[in-house]
């Protein structure tokens, strides 16, 4: 729906895209990044000098002004640690290590509302971070004279979140029995007795995916009086169904993708799957709608993140290892000195791989990068994983020290969170500072 409202849009709009992701695989303010990632960066890994160039004269060309925010949108893409080191970097403000991310993207919003209209697009936003949370908050505050218009994709909204429980929403309801009768014709695209329509329209509850996995499950050949029983149960058991009748080539460049994750690289495919005939198969994949062109250049993406965890289920534990491992490797060659925007997939990957060791070392990293962001969640994400990986190695006294020493900056992640749960790992903390 979001795609659809978008490409409805006037040319005259400034469009943003960005959405969430539940996985831990994710760095903090992964929407803002990405929607700044596309829209000045046109979704290229390019060298650090490039990027900031690039950064640099995008944000003059809209309002000079802009550039006194250049780190904030530095750090925000990952780029201002590897910008330090090369000497692009403007030097930090005095009053804060950490920068105002709501205040440079309010400032970026207003400035380019100044001249069009501007649309703010968020997918997926039940699973955003705290710091996301708290930038969308001071963007909506300062927005309230401008033409802006944000557009945020949520499973819910909970009833304490006072940012946006007054917000306008529109409610998508299960499809009618007519709507599910529509849709089944057009999907099908030939004639089916109202009785199996309507066993269709019952055994999907409407859900518009449900629906269409059926859909694409029966059998073109079958008389339609014995349709109604053939019917699945579960959706995850459709797509189960459908990909176990892939050929074995599209099946392996499937499985190699759901091991990267829901947004896929072209390249980082290309190097897992390890096949010259990638780029055709990748074609039929589109073809049956399993996987889609991303928003970005030379990406892709599954067609339902429910796909893609069926697809990841169904990858064999030690070729699923090997896979996992293979990609951390890949994005170590390509990403060269410039590794921090890529610290948690890192961590992700290792801590799945036959190397689980190397995670400890990204997901600390990946915590430290989420502290100096202020994304707390996300801190006592990566460093729980970290920590998690510490305890899967064999004991020893300087893995003991090396856990008591994140464990203390995972606590800093609950300053403002406190919880029960928490205490069984602050007991441990304890009783290895007394050791």
């Amino acid at each position: 729906l979001l795609d659809a409202f978008r490409r409805r849009l006037p040319p005259t709009t400034a469009v943003f895209v960005g959405s969430c992701e539940r996985f831990a695989n994710v760095a903090p303010l992964r929407p803002f990044a990405q929607l700044l990632r596309q829209s000045f960066l046109g979704g290229e890994e390019l060298p650090v000098d490039r990027s900031v160039e690039r950064l640099r004269d995008g944000l003059g060309a809209i309002d000079g002004s802009l550039v006194q925010h250049l780190r904030a949108f530095l750090h925000l893409l990952s780029l201002e640690r590897s910008a330090d080191a090369a000497g692009e970097a403007p030097a930090p403000s005095p009053k804060s290590a950490t920068p105002d991310f709501g205040l440079a993207l309010s400032a970026l919003f207003r400035s380019v509302a100044a001249r069009q209209p501007v649309a703010i697009l968020l997918d997926d936003w039940q699973w955003a971070d705290d710091a996301s949370k708290q930038a969308l908050g001071v963007i909506l505050r300062a927005m309230t004279r401008a033409p802006v218009l944000v557009v945020l994709g949520s499973r819910g909204i909970e009833p304490d979140d006072f940012l946006l429980v007054d917000a306008p929403r529109l409610a998508l309801e299960p499809f009618t029995h007519e709507e599910s009768t529509r849709a089944i014709r057009t999907l099908l695209l030939r004639s089916l007795d109202i009785g199996v329509s309507g066993a269709i329209h019952r055994r999907s509850g409407g859900n518009p995916l449900f629906l269409e996995e059926v859909c694409r499950a029966l059998p073109i050949d079958s008389a339609s009086e014995h349709l109604a029983a053939a019917i699945p149960t579960t959706v995850h058991g459709l797509i189960q169904a459908r990909v176990a009748r892939l050929p074995s080539d599209e099946a392996e460049v499937l499985r190699a993708a759901a091991v990267i994750g829901n947004d896929v690289p072209y390249w980082l495919l290309e190097k897992a799957s390890a096949r010259a005939d990638v780029r055709s198969v990748l074609q039929r994949l589109i073809d049956h709608e399993l996987i889609v062109a991303g928003q970005t250049e030379g990406s892709l993406n599954f067609q339902h993140g429910i796909t893609r965890e069926v697809v990841y289920e169904s990858v064999p534990l030690r070729s699923r290892k090997t896979l996992h491992g293979e990609v951390a490797i890949a994005i170590e060659e390509r990403s060269g000195q410039n590794l921090a925007e890529h610290y948690e997939a890192l961590a992700h990957h290792y801590a799945r791989s036959a190397s689980p060791a190397r995670a400890i070392d990204y997901a600390e990293l990946a915590g430290d990068k989420a502290l100096a962001s202020t994304a707390l969640d996300r801190v006592r994400m990566q460093y729980g994983a970290a920590l998690a990986a510490l305890d899967a190695q064999p004991p020893s006294e300087a893995g003991r020290k090396r856990w008591l020493k994140i464990s203390g900056k995972w606590a800093l992640g609950c300053l403002y969170s406190p919880a029960r749960s928490q205490l069984t790992l602050l007991g441990r903390a304890a009783e290895y500072a007394d050791e």
